[in-house]
């Protein structure tokens, strides 16, 4: 049986290791940010969520939000004027290689959603960061309502990544 969940802290890190597996197998390394340790020292339980998709008892992918800061916000990248307290990162998405094509993505960041609307209503900016040739990506993220607003070719050290933008209503 599929089913998409919010993560509990041992779901989370078991997520935070598929991204780094995933990632260190890739031949393109720069299309991909996992989640490295400075990042995972930030997150605590007021600054994020991530949710998951079980095949049973097996991990699928997830999904995490994260609620930035003045220091690591994306919109400091774009010219909008767009409130701290009214943002958040749709910051990780990674699925499992046998469970690719089946619009995982997609499903995960709509359920986000609908926990952001229904836990935290105040956080109507949504951004998220994808590297231009991550085409699979891209498309599910533009299928989500999401628009490229610029590309930037100094996020996460020297990587080029596209800053999509979405506003929930």
């Amino acid at each position: 049986m599929n089913q998409i969940i919010k993560l509990n802290e041992e779901q989370e890190a078991d997520f935070m290791a598929l991204t780094q597996k995933l990632h260190k197998e890739m031949i393109n390394q720069n299309m991909y940010c996992p989640f490295e340790e400075d990042f995972i020292n930030v997150l605590n339980p007021d600054n994020h969520f991530s949710v998951g998709a079980y095949d049973n008892e097996m991990l699928m992918g997830g999904f995490t939000v994260y609620f930035p800061t003045e220091v690591d916000c994306y919109s400091n990248y774009l010219d909008m004027d767009i409130p701290l307290a009214a943002t958040a990162h749709m910051d990780n998405c990674a699925i499992a290689d046998n469970y690719r094509g089946r619009k995982l993505q997609v499903k995960l960041c709509k359920y986000c959603e609908q926990i952001l609307c229904d836990q935290y209503p105040n956080r109507v900016h949504l951004l998220c960061t994808v590297h231009p040739q991550n085409y699979a990506s891209m498309k599910n993220m533009l299928s989500c309502g999401y628009k490229v607003i610029k590309e930037v070719d100094h996020i996460y050290g020297d990587q080029i990544r596209c800053i999509l933008y979405k506003k929930l209503s």
